[in-house]
């Protein structure tokens, strides 16, 4: 992929060889043994809103599915919002966001009780009789081509959610704002989540999240679900 001299953009494009197969080769360690999901994300649309690998002439391209997605933060700044973005002046608590170089200096909440990256599945069952699924549209591991062509700052922080979540819903949540930027499975019960400390735990569907549909959504104090997604809101040792 070469990625320390060019853009995805121009991996996409295929500028050297090879740099296009590696894009959309399977590779089973990012994918959960359960999803649904096809080899390949070719879902360029939720929402109303474009968004995934894009190449140089602003052609989608498909790319390989991961089923797991970036901590941003520990919940949604507005029900508007996909992801927190320094697009906007504010600061994200979680280790991704746009430009993250995050080190384990900054995770001063500890690797061992920070969440790092969770599950999300490609597609859900609709609980409604007689209405269609809502495709979650799983992830993939290279992220996402923001420079496409009129994309304002609402709409790059819409399309981050491909492979970025926050804590503004409840888990395997099928409400579709939740559950295109938040954590979800395929496999019953729950879903597992990884600490920067590269430790994984499974969080029982019961867990609460303190999720937020609309208005603001800061930080709940008393939610540990919500203390582990942030990297330093002060509450080290928090166990479920």
């Amino acid at each position: 992929l070469n990625v320390s001299n060019g853009t995805l953009a121009d991996a996409a494009s295929g500028l050297q060889p090879g740099q296009l197969e590696a894009i959309q080769t399977t590779l089973p360690v990012f994918r959960c043994p359960s999803t649904n999901a096809p080899e390949l994300n070719d879902e360029f649309d939720l929402g109303g809103v474009r968004y995934g690998v894009t190449d140089n002439s602003g052609n989608d391209v498909a790319a390989a599915v991961s089923n797991y997605v970036g901590v941003n933060h520990s919940s949604s700044a507005n029900a508007s919002d996909h992801v927190v973005t320094e697009l906007r002046g504010l600061q994200p608590n979680g280790v991704f966001f746009d430009n993250s170089e995050t080190t384990f200096g900054q995770i001063s909440d500890g690797s061992s009780n920070t969440f790092m990256l969770g599950e999300r599945t490609w597609e859900f069952n609709n609980p409604i009789p007689g209405s269609p699924n809502f495709r979650a549209a799983a992830s993939n591991p290279f992220g996402f081509s923001s420079r496409r062509s009129g994309s304002s700052n609402i709409q790059v922080r819409v399309m981050a959610r491909v492979v970025l979540a926050t804590g503004s819903g409840e888990i395997n949540s099928t409400f579709f704002l939740h559950a295109g930027r938040g954590f979800s499975s395929s496999h019953p019960g729950g879903l597992n989540i990884a600490n920067c400390d590269g430790s994984v735990e499974f969080l029982p569907n019961t867990t609460p999240t303190g999720a937020v549909f609309f208005g603001n959504g800061t930080t709940v104090e008393d939610i540990a679900f919500q203390n582990r997604l942030a990297r330093n809101d002060g509450h080290t040792n928090v166990e479920f």
